[in-house]
Protein backbone atom coordinates (compact mmCIF):
# COMPACT_ATOMS: atom_id res chain seq x y z
CA UNK A 1 0.00 0.00 0.00
CA UNK A 2 2.46 1.87 0.71
CA UNK A 3 3.78 1.91 -3.24
CA UNK A 4 0.86 2.89 -3.93
CA UNK A 5 0.41 6.59 -2.37
CA UNK A 6 3.82 7.42 -3.15
CA UNK A 7 3.69 6.44 -6.99
CA UNK A 8 0.46 8.69 -6.41
CA UNK A 9 2.24 11.47 -5.02
CA UNK A 10 4.47 11.16 -8.35
CA UNK A 11 1.68 11.20 -10.64
CA UNK A 12 0.04 14.04 -8.93
CA UNK A 13 3.25 16.08 -8.63
CA UNK A 14 4.11 15.24 -11.96
CA UNK A 15 0.40 16.31 -13.23
CA UNK A 16 1.15 19.60 -11.29
CA UNK A 17 4.02 19.86 -13.27
CA UNK A 18 3.07 19.47 -16.24
CA UNK A 19 -0.13 21.93 -15.61
CA UNK A 20 2.25 24.71 -14.53
CA UNK A 21 4.36 23.97 -17.95
CA UNK A 22 0.85 24.53 -20.04
CA UNK A 23 -0.40 27.77 -18.07
CA UNK A 24 2.75 28.64 -18.42
CA UNK A 25 3.45 28.23 -22.70
CA UNK A 26 -0.10 30.04 -23.14
CA UNK A 27 0.89 32.91 -21.13
CA UNK A 28 3.98 33.54 -23.22
CA UNK A 29 2.02 32.72 -26.01
CA UNK A 30 -0.80 35.04 -25.05
CA UNK A 31 2.31 37.81 -25.10
CA UNK A 32 3.46 37.17 -27.95
CA UNK A 33 -0.08 37.47 -29.52
CA UNK A 34 -1.01 40.71 -27.82
CA UNK A 35 2.37 42.41 -28.97
CA UNK A 36 1.92 41.30 -32.70
CA UNK A 37 -1.82 42.77 -32.49
CA UNK A 38 0.02 46.24 -30.93
CA UNK A 39 2.80 46.63 -33.75
CA UNK A 40 0.02 45.72 -36.44
CA UNK A 41 -2.42 48.62 -34.81
CA UNK A 42 0.77 50.95 -34.80
CA UNK A 43 1.51 49.91 -38.42
CA UNK A 44 -2.31 50.49 -39.64
CA UNK A 45 -2.54 53.69 -38.08
CA UNK A 46 0.23 55.08 -39.58
CA UNK A 47 -0.50 53.86 -42.83
CA UNK A 48 -4.50 55.73 -42.07
CA UNK A 49 -2.46 59.20 -41.32
CA UNK A 50 -0.42 58.59 -44.13
CA UNK A 51 -3.10 57.96 -46.33
CA UNK A 52 -4.98 60.94 -44.88
CA UNK A 53 -2.06 63.29 -45.65
CA UNK A 54 -2.05 62.40 -48.73
CA UNK A 55 -6.11 62.92 -49.30
CA UNK A 56 -5.76 66.65 -48.08
CA UNK A 57 -2.83 67.96 -49.47
CA UNK A 58 -2.20 68.51 -53.43
CA UNK A 59 0.29 65.76 -54.80
CA UNK A 60 2.31 68.47 -56.57
CA UNK A 61 2.70 71.42 -55.11
CA UNK A 62 2.10 69.91 -51.35
CA UNK A 63 -0.63 72.83 -50.46
CA UNK A 64 -3.88 71.79 -49.04
CA UNK A 65 -6.65 71.08 -51.40
CA UNK A 66 -10.43 71.49 -51.34
CA UNK A 67 -11.08 68.07 -48.81
CA UNK A 68 -9.19 70.08 -47.07
CA UNK A 69 -10.54 73.36 -47.32
CA UNK A 70 -14.09 71.45 -46.63
CA UNK A 71 -13.10 69.64 -43.43
CA UNK A 72 -10.94 72.47 -42.20
CA UNK A 73 -14.30 75.18 -43.14
CA UNK A 74 -16.39 72.41 -41.76
CA UNK A 75 -14.19 72.36 -38.03
CA UNK A 76 -14.25 76.18 -37.94
CA UNK A 77 -17.69 76.83 -38.46
CA UNK A 78 -18.54 74.61 -35.52
CA UNK A 79 -16.66 76.26 -33.11
CA UNK A 80 -17.96 79.46 -34.21
CA UNK A 81 -21.40 78.09 -33.19
CA UNK A 82 -19.90 76.49 -30.07
CA UNK A 83 -18.15 79.39 -28.76
CA UNK A 84 -20.85 82.08 -29.92
CA UNK A 85 -17.94 84.21 -31.97
CA UNK A 86 -17.90 85.08 -35.15
CA UNK A 87 -16.30 84.15 -38.35
CA UNK A 88 -14.87 85.18 -41.06
CA UNK A 89 -13.26 83.72 -44.78
CA UNK A 90 -10.71 86.11 -46.96
CA UNK A 91 -10.90 84.99 -50.36
CA UNK A 92 -8.58 86.88 -53.27
CA UNK A 93 -9.23 86.79 -56.70
CA UNK A 94 -7.05 84.52 -59.04
CA UNK A 95 -4.47 85.71 -61.02
CA UNK A 96 -4.99 87.13 -64.40
CA UNK A 97 -2.07 85.92 -66.66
Amino acid sequence: MGAGVDAMRRFFNFGLGVIAIGVTLYLVRSVIIQRNLEQSERSLKEARDKLEAISLTDALTGVANRLCFDDTCGTEWNRALRTRSALSLLLRPPRTL
